[in-house]
């Protein structure tokens, strides 16, 4: 990596793109793009470093039984496939939602790549959330591959070794996370403030359902009822949290960065979980009956983590903000990420043997 410095460089007008002065457009759109192709590239390296974590530990003894016979090392690799299958579903559906956007305009059009262009930057918020998903899951995978190998992984003779290297940098690349967990709610707030979203009237909606009982029942028999209702809360915890931060702090709100990065996490794992829901929900009449369990069990996995990561920054956010209603707020956070996980170690141990028996990732 080195810097190139252009310095009194002049460009013949006919190898100009786009207009003069609006250069930093076509670089932000290119940086969004950027984000979401790390994430895909993260999560593909992910299933790579999986995959060698479970050959490496079904070949490796210790008490004379393979490592992947403990329960230990069975989790481990539950969470590897947690993170991956959120992370991928994630991306798939951000690369829909792109594809559709790009399928509207005209390829003919001679605005074809303005127009691209600003439809993709509705985007730029998912973008951030897929970037710092994927490159956070990545993270975490090859930590794990690193511990399943023990002391090898810290030896080039072994594949861990160079994972946990590569992957450092895809949190610094294409922006910090740090900058990007900035963005997720920035724009959003951003847009509030310029009437572009009506977040205000839905805070206000938002926070009166957070502090009132809710007596609603769910309908159980429809498939994955339990984890829509789950996010349908945790939009309104977030909704009600970005109207207080909002009301407490008004256009000083940018500099806030502790109570942004909350409101960040609130909104990552939202989308992150409310994907994985989306494509099991899919896959209900395209993959193999056999492998649906597989779907049911990753659902749970997710919904389980997700849920407790937005609650940790839930309480965070809301202990940031204060005020007088703090209580009643942390009593609605208690009961917006109430989840019943029951079976959620039946569900790890499905998705570990099933992918120590096949050696690789399972979805």
């Amino acid at each position: 990596t080195t810097p190139v410095m252009f310095d009194n460089v002049k460009v013949p007008v006919e190898n100009l793109l786009g207009e003069i002065g609006k250069g930093y457009k076509v670089a932000f759109s290119v940086l969004d793009e950027g984000r979401f192709l790390l994430s895909v590239a993260a999560v593909g390296g992910a299933k790579m470093a999986l995959q060698e974590a479970i050959k490496y530990a079904n070949q490796r003894k210790q008490f004379k039984v393979p490592l992947t016979k403990f329960g230990a090392i069975k989790e481990k690799i539950a969470d590897m496939i947690t993170k991956i299958y959120a992370g991928e579903a994630l991306n798939y559906r951000l690369a829909d939602l792109y594809d559709k956007e790009i399928q509207k305009i005209n390829h003919d059009d001679p605005d074809y790549y303005v127009k691209k262009q600003k439809a993709l930057e509705e985007y730029s918020i998912e973008c951030s959330i897929s970037k710092i998903y994927g490159s956070e899951a990545l993270d975490f995978v090859v930590d794990e591959t690193v511990q399943i190998f023990g002391g090898y992984g810290f030896i080039k003779d072994y594949p861990a070794e160079r994972f946990y290297r590569d992957a450092r940098i895809n949190r610094i690349f294409e922006g910090t996370n740090e900058i990007n967990r900035l963005l997720v709610p920035g724009i959003m707030l951003k847009k509030a403030m310029k009437n572009e979203l009506p977040l205000q009237q839905s805070a206000m909606a938002a926070f009166e359902a957070l502090i009132t009982p809710s007596f609603d029942e769910i309908d159980e028999t429809k498939k994955y009822s339990v984890e829509k209702n789950l996010i349908k809360n945790l939009k309104t915890l977030y909704l009600a949290l970005s109207g207080m931060a909002v009301q407490k702090y008004l256009d000083s709100i940018k500099k806030e960065e502790e109570v942004l990065f909350a409101l960040a996490d609130i909104a990552i794992n939202i989308f992150a979980l409310e994907s994985a829901v989306l494509r099991a929900d899919k896959a209900q009449d395209i993959v193999n009956p056999n492998k649906l369990p597989l779907y049911d069990s990753v659902v749970k996995t997710v919904a389980f983590e997700c849920t407790n990561n937005v609650e940790i920054a839930a309480k965070k956010a809301a202990f940031y903000i204060g005020g007088d209603a703090l209580q009643s707020i942390l009593s609605g956070i208690r009961r917006f990420t109430k989840y019943d996980a029951n079976d959620l170690l039946e569900a790890k141990r499905l998705l570990a043997d099933t992918a120590i028996d096949q050696e690789k990732y399972i979805f």
